[in-house]
């Protein structure tokens, strides 16, 4: 999840997304734990298929 690799970005959010279809509860709970040291890349294309108000769970955290 930390890794700058693009392959490897484009790679786990194509993953997550496709988890999250089957199992959203899972996925999500991911997300959230990652959603602040992961690639924004990675959030934005895993939460491509969600909800505007879903998504915005996912948005990083302003500190």
């Amino acid at each position: 999840m930390e890794d700058n690799e693009e392959d490897v970005q484009n790679g786990l959010d194509t993953l997550l997304r496709e988890i999250w279809k089957k199992q959203p509860e899972k996925t999500e709970r991911f997300l959230s734990k990652w959603k602040d040291k992961c690639g924004r890349k990675i959030i934005h294309y895993a939460t491509e298929k969600m909800d505007r108000d879903n998504k915005a769970k996912f948005q990083k955290t302003k500190k």
